[in-house]
């Protein structure tokens, strides 16, 4: 034991000095030195002439680092980043079902509304259009059973009449064409007939209204001429061809008369009497 200095008390004996464990190292992290594995905690040399160090007892192995937590930044979380959800659709709502006793009166109450004969106002129907009641009842017959309003029953019979009066325009228009096609088709015969026609067409035309002025009184002038423009006989061949004939015959002269005046008894019956036979032979009586 040393001496001490200070009047030779002996001191203590010092404590023994544990250096501290040299930190462990990073994960990941390599530390270089001489010697030893990496990792290994590095001693440090004593200086020369010193002392040599007390022992160091081997320290126990340092517990596994934890892994490096990931610096925490101020960018949003991919939960802040993520939008809203969208709301799903709305699907339609069932209507609330009915107790068993409101469904049987209700479907009562529609059966007795679906047997009750729906009543329509009267149609009102364009001037010039008649519908007889026969053919309106035929309409609502129709109509009737699909229980539709009277807004859509007038329509429907608006729409019918539109349709009705545009097919007899049409058929008015298409009849008035084949007549006018007719009448020229009956003229041009008339031009070409052999009496009528020609060369000598205005002469048989005078001869044809000669027949009619004879034929026809004053009064039925104007009948007959209503009749010619409907019916267009004016101008078939076959009635002209009439007309001209009997024209011809009444333009004819009358028969002269006989040259001479008949005896004063011609046509009278023979005397009565006794049968002469010189009232009816000049020749000369037999011998007798």
């Amino acid at each position: 034991m040393p001496d001490d200095s200070t009047g030779g008390t002996p001191l203590p004996a010092p404590a023994t000095i544990i250096e501290p464990a040299a930190p462990a190292p990073v994960a990941g992290a390599v530390i270089s030195g001489t010697g030893g594995s990496p990792g290994a905690p590095v001693v440090p040399e004593a200086p020369s002439g010193a002392p040599p160090a007390p022992e160091i007892p081997a320290a126990e192995p340092a517990a596994p680092a934890a892994p490096a937590r990931p610096a925490i930044t101020e960018a949003a979380s991919l939960l802040e980043a993520a939008g809203a959800p969208e709301k799903p659709a709305e699907l339609p709502t069932e209507p609330a079902k009915p107790a068993d006793g409101d469904a049987a009166a209700a479907d009562a109450a529609a059966a007795a509304a679906a047997a009750e004969p729906i009543k329509y106002e009267p149609l009102n129907l364009p001037d010039g259009v008649e519908l007889t009641p026969e053919r309106i009842e035929a309409f609502d017959a129709v109509i009737a059973p699909h229980r539709l309003p009277g807004e859509a029953r007038q329509q429907l019979a608006e729409l019918h009449i539109a349709e009705m009066q545009r097919y007899a325009e049409g058929v008015a228009a298409d009849q008035w064409r084949v007549f006018g096609e007719t009448q020229q088709a009956w003229q041009q015969r008339v031009l070409a007939d052999p009496e009528l026609g020609g060369a000598g067409h205005q002469t048989a035309m005078k001869f044809v209204a000669q027949a009619r002025d004879e034929l026809v009184a004053e009064a039925d002038r104007a009948d007959f001429a209503d009749m010619l423009r409907i019916s267009g006989v004016g101008n078939h061949p076959a009635m002209l061809r009439l007309l001209y004939r009997a024209g011809r015959r009444f333009a004819e002269p009358s028969p002269a008369p006989p040259p001479h005046n008949p005896p004063p008894d011609i046509g009278k019956r023979p005397a009565q009497g006794r049968f002469d036979r010189g009232q009816w032979y000049d020749h000369d009586k037999p011998p007798g």
